[in-house]
């Protein structure tokens, strides 16, 4: 129950959507909301929002929750977020809260005139309805959301391929359960990181010898590039990895991500050296046997020249020695 220190007064007759214009608002100008009602809905809301609203591009912020109940659990959630806490919603008035909107989480109407009643001209208010039919849409969108990024990431972390999302500052945001199994990193050991930490082990970006970066390539030729690297796993050890780095192009022609898909083929570089070593030890012992055959042939051509010279001496011998024989026989 929302109670007020003193009786209802005042007009309060305008229309609910005069209330709530904001047209007149300055642009500039940060929107202070104060809750009013410390229910369950009130700690979803804060939950599930006060992080929004504390983003630079979110020109609104909660600051203060109301509730006579100051052990509800929105009041609760609102002292953990150091949120300013009061027991009476007529506090929202004062110039030291500086409230521009009102929010309506309680479903008594009783309230809810009291505050029409009573609130400066200032201040707009967000009646619980209207509030309510809002949030329960929204509610809805985030389970399908939730539904659709849950399928997403199972599809995500069920390709083979690790797949890692990287920012322009080489910063990685994102990777698939394939990246971490082959890399031997935890999730939160990598999240966060620089690239050429964890895929080199350096500690500036990689422009070391004749090693060329997929991601500077892909920034200098404004197209995917594709390559076969070495990479550091967490256990020191060299991994061969088939890289296709791809550009995700934001506003005005800026890369907003890079998108890298790869795969370890350590185990196939490995079979592909030992077949490379193998072909070496068949060409050696080939190249042996050509050479002793080789040899082989010089030496029986040798021979071969050795006997038909010896045969030509023989005859050129025998030649004299017969007309020697012959004379003594006549």
């Amino acid at each position: 129950m929302i109670s007020s220190k003193n009786e209802v007064s005042g007009p309060g007759k305008e229309g609910f959507l005069s209330r709530v214009n904001f047209m007149n608002v300055e642009a500039e100008k940060i929107i202070n909301i104060g809750i009013v009602g410390g229910g369950l809905l009130a700690r979803d809301v804060l939950e599930k929002t006060y992080s929004d609203y504390r983003k630079k591009d979110v020109r609104a912020k909660i600051i203060a929750i109301a509730d006579n109940d100051l052990t509800s659990p929105g009041v609760a959630k609102a002292r953990e977020l150091g949120l300013k806490v009061t027991g009476d919603y007529r506090d929202f008035f004062l110039p030291v809260f500086d409230i521009h909107l009102i929010m309506v989480l309680t479903p008594e109407r009783e309230v809810f005139k009291e505050i029409l009643a009573t609130k400066p001209d200032h201040i707009r208010v967000l009646a619980y309805h209207v509030f309510d039919m809002f949030w329960r849409a929204t509610n809805v969108e985030e389970k399908r959301l939730r539904s659709q990024t849950e399928e997403f990431e199972t599809i995500f972390n069920a390709i083979q391929d690790t797949i890692v999302v990287i920012t322009p500052e080489r910063e990685i945001v994102e990777v698939n359960e394939a990246f971490l199994n082959t890399m031997g990193y935890g999730r939160d050991e990598v999240i966060g990181r620089k690239c050429h930490e964890i895929f080199q082990n350096f500690a500036e970006p990689c422009k070391r010898g004749d090693f060329v970066c997929p991601l500077e390539e892909v920034i200098k030729n404004r197209q995917t590039n594709q390559q076969i690297l070495t990479r550091v796993d967490h256990k020191g050890r060299i991994r061969y990895i088939e890289v296709s780095m791809f550009p995700i192009w934001g506003d005005k022609g800026k890369i907003s991500k890079f998108i890298e898909i790869s795969r370890d083929i350590t185990d196939r570089k490995k079979q592909e050296e030992k077949i490379r070593q193998r072909l070496e030890r068949m060409v050696e012992e080939r190249t042996r046997e050509l050479k002793e055959t080789h040899e082989k042939l010089l030496h029986q051509d040798k021979m071969a020249s050795l006997g038909k010279l010896a045969a030509s001496v023989v005859h050129e011998i025998n030649n004299p020695v017969a007309g020697m024989f012959n004379f003594i026989l006549l």
